[in-house]
């Protein structure tokens, strides 16, 4: 990359991979933007971004750039949204910021609403909290985790230490909210990756606590068995 930088967000669409934000030496927030050109294999820097942002989430849908969330370098959390539009290279602030402010989240687009999944608050502790922006009408709503029971097959979609996607399955030994014991195979770099279970929704995101008896020991703060999925493909 043109910038040396950790901590930054990161997405990708069709040929162009997308880097944002980020820090130096974890000292110095950046506003940094930059783009890769994978059939040309070209960096170029792009208009920077409203806000110097630590850990923002960043994923791209029909030629716009959303990045949400992140923290700023008083080291609160934000619950901006912005916007990149790639064929006129301007930035724009949502008008509805996100419920609820965080980091390190995970975001998607699926069909006509950008989910907000996940992630860290400025005390450090983890959020399972979901929230859902209608693309459409431009409003936020809660969203929720689907249901896993005791012997489901869950999923887990990686991509180890930014590495080539790979997926590992195993079985659910336990249901305890806000908990879940399984056997899957995870790399290290993992986290944030989603879980997704027997049906095809995505449970949780993988956040690993520790190991028993050789079983992944992950968590999901909001799972219960009473929560319904908002998330079809």
């Amino acid at each position: 990359m043109p910038t040396s930088r950790s901590y930054l967000g990161v997405a990708v669409s069709s040929d162009t991979l997308f880097a944002a934000g980020g820090t130096s030496q974890e000292t110095t927030f950046m506003d940094t933007f930059e783009a890769y050109t994978v059939s040309t294999i070209t960096w170029a820097t792009l208009p920077s971004m409203p806000s110097k942002l630590l850990s923002p989430e960043v994923v791209e849908e029909s030629g716009v750039v959303y990045v949400l969330g992140g923290m700023d370098s008083t080291f609160s959390t934000v619950a901006s949204v912005d916007a990149y539009t790639t064929a006129t290279s301007a930035w724009a602030e949502l008008s509805n910021p996100m419920p609820s402010g965080r980091y390190s989240l995970a975001a998607d687009v699926v069909g006509e609403y950008l989910y907000a999944i996940g992630g860290d608050l400025s005390t450090g502790s983890a959020t399972g909290v979901i929230e859902a922006f209608d693309l459409a009408t431009q409003a936020w709503s809660s969203a929720a985790l689907p249901d896993v029971q005791q012997g489901d097959t869950i999923i887990i979609v990686q991509h180890p230490e930014g590495g080539e996607k790979s997926a590992s399955s195993g079985p659910v030994f336990k249901v305890h909210p806000p908990y879940i014991t399984y056997e899957a195979d995870t790399e290290p770099g993992s986290s944030g990756s989603p879980v997704i279970n027997q049906r095809g929704e995505c449970v949780m995101t993988y956040t690993p606590t520790r190991l028993v008896k050789g079983r992944d020991y992950s968590r999901s703060e909001e799972h219960t068995s009473e929560l319904q999925s908002p998330l079809q493909s």
